[in-house]
């Protein structure tokens, strides 16, 4: 195969290349969740109420399909916490429910954070909705709230950090408050807790780090603190899911970061074949004035039939050729390309004498 036809292959392939990794990364479909055959309109199902208390409000739940479907609803380890006021009905084409939900401490569990789902389930499909019950005193006394870094997906075996912020609610200058930490599935199952004593002088910022089993199960969780003062508690929690890393190339790089390497490397292996061609076009005419040299030597000195002038012709127009091209190029000056052509030219008139 010539060297052209590979170089021109190469530039082919790699402007193959960029299109198609554009079209791989800009035709990327984004991910986005399967519609079914129903819709919930609540992600998360969170409150707070006192040991005494109670709280209702209503998740709507559409039907997506053209027929009419029969829907079930069930409070799952929730403890009584969680009921509805109605757990089966039929819900006609692309009509919706309002479902009322009420949250109640109806076993006078103690203090603290509950999570649970609710299942709605239809004749096709089951979809969870995650819930979270905070369970706190008649008479709170320190305002708490908690933020998780990252506040995302975080691998089995990895550290969540979390940032409590603690107010008090009381103008109570200095308190030595309980903060107990917990990590629960929705399942209702607490996979660790800790406890630490902290001094609070009108409002406190606290970090705490916690390691997350490394045989810890891939899906969602919630990390709760509780801060106990005397006879007052209160509660804040945030949710965290926990998934396996998982490298994605497309995940790192912004696409125009992709896209300028992209043409970065076309460039930069098109400049390294252009640099071969050069050198290679470089060595040749450095051979073809040896050759040349060579050939007007042979034809002074000895004796050259017709037949074997007709080859050396042929030889001398090849190299010409390869001149033209270097020239054409760019590769050679003018005034190496003038003084190559002559030399040619003169040899080849000295040639043609030779045919005669």
């Amino acid at each position: 195969m010539k060297f052209e036809h590979v170089f021109y292959a190469v530039i082919v392939l790699g402007i193959a290349g960029i299109l198609i990794f554009s079209f791989i990364y800009f035709g990327k479909p984004e991910q986005q969740q399967a519609t079914g055959s129903f819709q919930v309109d609540s992600l998360l199902l969170k409150t707070s109420i006192s040991t005494d208390g109670s709280f209702s409000q209503n998740l709507r739940i559409s039907n997506l399909e053209n027929k009419q479907q029969h829907f079930e609803i069930a409070a799952l380890n929730l403890d009584n916490l969680v009921s509805t006021d109605i757990t089966s009905f039929d819900l006609n084409a692309e009509d919706v429910a309002s479902i009322k939900v009420l949250f109640s401490n109806k076993k006078s569990l103690s203090e603290g954070v509950y999570p649970g789902l609710i299942e709605v389930s239809s004749e096709q499909e089951k979809q969870n909705v995650p819930v979270i019950l905070e369970i706190e005193s008649k008479d709170v006394l320190f305002d708490t709230n908690v933020a998780l870094y990252p506040s995302s997906k975080v691998a089995p075996g990895e550290k969540i950090n979390a940032e409590i912020k603690i107010l008090s609610l009381a103008k109570i200058e200095t308190a030595n408050v309980a903060l107990t930490y917990s990590v629960k599935n929705f399942n209702g199952e607490e996979i660790l807790s800790d406890k630490e004593g902290v001094v609070v002088k009108n409002q406190a910022l606290v970090s705490k780090t916690i390691q997350l089993p490394k045989n810890i199960l891939e899906g969602d969780y919630v990390f709760s603190v509780t801060v106990k003062y005397k006879e007052s508690v209160g509660s804040a929690s945030a949710v965290f899911s926990v998934a396996k890393s998982k490298i994605d190339i497309f995940s790192f790089l912004d696409w125009r970061i992709a896209v300028i390497i992209a043409i970065l490397l076309f460039v930069v292996l098109l400049g390294i074949l252009l640099e071969f061609e050069r050198r290679k076009l470089r060595d040749v005419i450095y051979e073809q004035a040896k050759d040349i040299k060579k050939i007007d030597s042979e034809i002074k000195v000895k004796r050259v039939s017709r037949s074997q002038a007709s080859d050396m012709s042929k030889q001398v127009d090849k190299k010409l050729d390869v001149l033209e091209r270097a020239y054409n190029s760019g590769y050679i000056s003018k005034t190496a390309y003038t003084r190559g052509k002559s030399r040619i030219q003169e040899l080849k008139r000295k040639l043609e004498k030779k045919r005669l």
